[in-house]
């Protein structure tokens, strides 16, 4: 070594303490994406839909159609709630009870929550088409009135208003579809309509 240079000592890597700080940091963020999704929300959800369901078919309905309403509105809601928290991670960074969640705290990034937000939404709406196209309109419109993204706060970039006209085309879609039915377009888009004014 030369005079003056302070050699440098190379530490062993722990491979096992490696091995499980990385483990570590995917269950966080697995926790992170997860707790978007607010579960205690969805846990009620769930406990209501079942019941609900049995005693609207008069027994127990068939298990295709238990199973995909209850895994597609399981997914809707956490949509739903995903998005909310993308809207409003400004306003959760400075209030006391919200300052934990995932976005205000910086362990999801936010394009990484609307994409998951989006994702879980989409996949909810093919899930309820397995049961026709009525349900799955009206998840579509479940997810935009739970999220409510015509709201100016907590969405500087707009990206809400794109989700908005997203979701409302998929109603055209689903609408048109609809005229071979009892329930008319125009019935539909006025039920769309109010449901959405008492959301905001």
């Amino acid at each position: 070594v030369a005079a003056g240079q302070a050699k440098e000592v190379v530490w062993p890597i722990d491979v096992p303490a490696e091995r499980s700080a990385r483990r570590g940091r995917r269950l966080a963020v697995l926790r992170a994406y997860v707790a978007l999704t607010k579960p205690r929300i969805v846990e009620l959800l769930l406990v209501t839909t079942l019941p609900a369901m049995i005693l609207a078919a008069g027994g127990l309905p068939p298990l295709t159609t238990v199973l995909a309403t209850m895994i597609g509105g399981s997914l809707a809601a956490g949509s739903a709630n995903a998005l909310n928290c993308y809207l409003d991670r400004d306003i959760d960074a400075v209030m006391r009870r919200t300052v934990a969640r995932p976005l205000a705290r910086h362990a999801v990034s936010p394009r990484a929550a609307l994409v998951f937000g989006i994702a879980l939404g989409a996949v909810s709406i093919a899930i309820m088409l397995s049961t026709g196209w009525l349900p799955a309109v009206l998840t579509a419109v479940a997810i935009r009135g739970g999220d409510d993204p015509s709201r100016p706060t907590g969405d500087p970039d707009g990206k809400g208003h794109d989700l908005c006209e997203l979701l409302d085309c998929l109603t055209e879609v689903g609408a048109k579809f609809l005229e071979r039915n009892d329930i008319s377009p125009d019935e539909l888009r006025r039920c769309i309509h109010a449901h959405c004014r008492d959301h905001r």
